[in-house]
């Protein structure tokens, strides 16, 4: 990965951290992008957490110039995108801003 690769995912990782700690939420990221710093798994890019009654959530961070627009749920239209690959398990994408509002409901 060349230096300006690392530098911009340095930063994004830095801003999803504030926009979680801005939000009332106890966020760290790992030290160098590693889990391995904090003893998990190398994927690691975020730990946020702990919550009341909820355990660390564990978050990577990839960023992109551009997803594909069959990535990205229909803005004002569809809530969350659900992606199915054969023989795997469903992921569900959403807005960050949905995410932290889901987040929030779960903590109350």
């Amino acid at each position: 990965m060349g230096r300006s690769q690392k530098q911009k995912g340095n930063r994004i990782e830095r801003k999803i951290v504030k926009k979680l700690q801005d939000s009332g939420f106890e966020a760290k990221r790992t030290w160098g992008s590693s889990g391995r710093s904090m003893g998990l798994d190398d994927e690691v890019d975020i730990v946020l957490g702990p919550a009341p009654g909820v355990q660390d959530l564990y978050l990577q961070v990839k960023g992109r110039r551009k997803l594909a627009d069959y990535i990205k749920p229909k803005e004002g239209i569809i809530h969350a995108q659900v992606l199915v690959q054969d023989r795997e398990e469903p992921l569900v994408v959403i807005s960050f801003d949905k995410y932290v509002e889901y987040l929030k409901l779960k903590n109350d």
